[in-house]
């Protein structure tokens, strides 16, 4: 599962552990079941005065949404990973052997040099026009190390091409 892996994001998690959840009811769990079992798997964990801890990020929404239900307990907002993964998902089809490789891997670079000039994987909503100036001035000031001009500054027209990019994974996101 994805959402179990050490690199699933927080809506990732949220989402496994609403299906989890969901699984329970279909079986029949009551109220109460539900409550129990929550009870249970913060059982397996250590506690400190006010909550289990060390408790992976599935499990952590799991017991909550178990206990509390989904009207207490949240989606986290999205990030700009969670972002990329529904664009490369749904926009570039990027689990078809048929998608070309080098769209996916353009956007996954695009991204990641989004998210190392925030200095952070921001969630969507807090994003402002000073971060889009940090990831543009990145941008320009890179050097290409392929292909024709290596040593010389990326083009303007490179740069626009690549925020064009961020857009459309922010946009489809939000």
């Amino acid at each position: 599962e994805a959402a179990s892996s050490a690199d699933a994001s927080e809506r990732e998690a949220y989402t496994e552990a609403l299906r989890r959840r969901a699984d329970l009811i279909e079986a029949g769990a009551t109220k109460a079941d539900l409550v129990l079992t929550g009870e249970t798997m913060m059982d397996r964990y250590p506690q400190d005065d006010y909550e289990p801890v060390g408790v992976p990020p599935v499990d952590r929404y799991t017991i909550n949404l178990l206990r509390l239900g989904p009207d207490r307990i949240k989606a986290p907002e999205p990030t700009l990973e969670d972002a990329r993964k529904l664009y490369l998902k749904e926009k570039l089809d990027a689990d078809n052997p048929a998608t070309d490789s080098r769209v996916v891997g353009l956007a996954n670079r695009v991204i990641a040099t989004t998210t190392k000039a925030i200095g952070r994987n921001p969630v969507l909503a807090t994003l402002t026009r000073d971060d889009a100036r940090k990831v543009r001035d990145e941008m320009l000031d890179r050097v290409k190390v392929t292909g024709r001009g290596v040593g010389q500054k990326v083009s303007a027209a490179t740069v626009s091409r690549e925020l064009s990019i961020v857009a459309a994974v922010i946009n489809l996101a939000a």
